[in-house]
């Protein structure tokens, strides 16, 4: 099994040094702040696992076929440009079959690229908006974590080499910043588009409707999940990936209708008046010519808890659904109708995609 440690890549890249590797005869590098590469052959592929220098797993990757396996998934654009440089650095040698590190013979002549890149996301895709806006804040994140490990790298480094007692004493007594998990706040926008992409598949399935996905409201950076356009009218539909039991209440006691949707507890009933602003902007751009289109709005939770004789909820007009309960809710006995195709393409033209 080989060992790879790039040590320096991460803290040269920011501090603008020239990227070079070092592969010492042992397998290791005696630099740090880098990933490690170790390469194995398992059941039959040849593996590359990578680790950060804690030892805590990064992915890894089958060499043959350029699948990857994420453990941490913010470190992404990380392990590919460690494998890319392992790659060009390593792929004249053959595997060593489990624990075996002698030299064998021949090599690999599989150079087709790590992972094939994804095309371009249709800009009515259900949750493009919130994966870019995740893809945008976790690339920001990461790139803080990484300057924070570089700069820590350096400063051992130059304590070393100025004082070599009282600098590897210093190190040693400090503890060393780790690139952490992203935060919750970034890792609710990947769940939101984890949500509206589940969402878009459930209504992908439904005949007789016309449906919209992530439409920019005009004047705002908001967007509307979904609009689902059917014989009986439109459907404002946000979508929404919690956890906890779902419960609609009415508090306002006896003498006054108070209703109120609590989600593990918590009251959650902005939710509901979202959509309802989301109802009056789409009442406002369907204007005149469709004055007599009826509006509704949904709330479709995804990875809540119901109760065992599950059935869609309301809440100050708006109906409170699961994913599957979604296509009885949108459609109706009647035939797809050319009304229906004009108030889409009246929505469609107005209503731009929010990530376009």
């Amino acid at each position: 099994m080989e060992d790879t440690h790039f040590g320096g890549d991460e803290v040269r890249r920011l501090s603008g040094e020239p990227r070079t590797s070092t592969i010492a005869a042992s397998g290791h590098n005696q630099a740090t702040g880098g990933p490690i590469g170790r390469r194995k052959r398992v059941y039959g592929n040849d593996m590359l696992y990578v680790t950060a220098p804690d030892g805590s797993k990064i992915g890894r990757v089958n060499l043959e076929t350029g699948r990857v396996t994420m453990d941490q998934a913010i470190l992404r654009d990380m392990l590919d440009r460690f494998v890319k440089d392992w790659r060009a650095t390593h792929m004249g040698a053959q595997p060593p079959s489990g624990g075996d590190r002698s030299d064998t013979t021949g090599s690999l002549q599989d150079d087709r690229p790590l992972v094939t890149p994804a095309p371009p996301a249709d800009a009515d895709t259900a949750g493009v908006s919130a994966q870019n806006m995740y893809n945008r804040k976790s690339a920001r994140e990461l790139a803080k974590k990484q300057q924070i490990v570089a700069a820590d790298a350096r400063w051992r480094q130059e304590a070393k080499a100025a004082r070599p007692v009282m600098g590897r004493l210093a190190a040693a007594l400090t503890a060393k910043p780790k690139i952490t998990p992203e935060s919750q706040t970034t890792a609710n926008w990947r769940v939101g588009a984890e949500g509206e992409r589940l969402v878009g598949e459930v209504l992908k399935g439904v005949r007789g409707i016309e449906v919209l996905h992530d439409r920019l409201i005009p004047g705002s950076r908001a967007n509307i999940d979904h609009l689902v356009v059917g014989p009986s009218g439109v459907f404002v539909i946000d979508a929404k990936k919690y956890t906890g039991k779902l419960e609609a209440r009415d508090v306002g006691g006896m003498f006054r209708h108070d209703p109120r949707l609590y989600v593990k507890g918590r009251d959650r009933t902005k939710l509901v008046d979202g959509v309802r602003h989301q109802i009056e902007v789409v009442r406002t751009t369907l204007g005149d010519e469709f004055a007599g289109v009826a509006i509704r709005g949904v709330l479709c939770f995804i990875g809540v808890e119901w109760p065992l004789l599950r059935r869609p909820q309301r809440v100050k007009g708006v109906v409170v659904v699961w994913p599957q309960g979604l296509p009885k809710v949108v459609t109706s006995g009647r035939p797809l109708n050319d009304r229906v195709v004009d108030v889409a393409t009246h929505l469609r033209t107005r209503l731009r995609p929010a990530g376009g």
